[in-house]
């Protein structure tokens, strides 16, 4: 979903810059997410990231800051991965915006925010777009065929097929795409999702070993899932 903001000031504090053009964050502790009313999530060249509590985040870009209404937040503190380099090859570098929204057994869940940022003759203009799970997973499953018989459940990416019978004592409801995870590796952006098996009424969802990763091609507010393929 593709949003146009343009610039607006906020009373943002700056402090010294880490010539770097991407940053990766672990984790922030408690205390300095309690006493910080607007805690500093990332830190790269010329651009500052700040978490609202409530919801969303400021980004501030030399004297020009505007809020997104993006994810930041989880239960275990857990900060976004941010990139700002040339996404979709045009020569303009985009801000790269991964959150991490929450973890389950050796499961990972992210959100994909882009941010094109340009200058005109108004002012600075902020275009976002918004990488939905559905709409990842909707346009994977194109590829992908996920099917079962007897409890034999068979995963086919055009010939190669994973067949897994690990569940032929249990009951199986549902076999699916889940929790994504978004990686840049030289300017190119990859997602990874688990394939869940939901089995004897369960929400809880076991995984198995096989992923399916998908390189994702981002160009004119718009995107292609190219070379979708088994992780292992």
């Amino acid at each position: 979903m593709r949003k146009m903001f343009f610039a607006m000031i906020f009373s943002c504090c700056f402090f010294s810059i880490t010539a770097m053009a991407e940053q990766y964050h672990d984790s922030m502790c408690y205390e300095y997410f309690d006493t910080q009313e607007m805690p500093q999530i990332a830190d790269l060249k010329d651009i500052k990231i700040y978490g609202v509590k409530s919801s969303g985040v400021v980004v501030c870009i030399g004297n020009k800051s505007q809020y997104f209404d993006w994810l930041w937040q989880n239960s275990i503190y857990k900060l976004p991965t941010v990139y700002f380099d040339d996404m979709d090859n045009d020569g303009e570098k985009e801000l790269c915006y991964i959150a991490n929204l929450y973890q389950g057994v050796g499961t990972y869940s992210q959100q994909l925010y882009i941010l094109d940022i340009m200058e005109h003759d108004d002012g600075m203009i902020w275009e976002e777009y918004t990488f939905s799970e559905n709409d990842i997973r909707e346009q994977l499953l194109k590829y992908v065929s996920i099917s079962q018989y007897h409890n034999m459940i068979t995963v086919a990416i055009n010939d190669d097929v994973v067949y897994c019978d690990e569940y032929a004592q249990k009951q199986i409801d549902n076999v699916t795409l889940l929790y994504p995870e978004f990686t840049v590796t030289d300017n190119q952006i990859n997602v990874t999702f688990s394939i869940a098996v939901f089995c004897n009424g369960s929400v809880i969802p076991y995984v198995l070993d096989n992923q399916i990763i998908a390189d994702i091609v981002y160009y004119n507010d718009s995107y292609q899932l190219q070379n979708i393929r088994f992780s292992i």
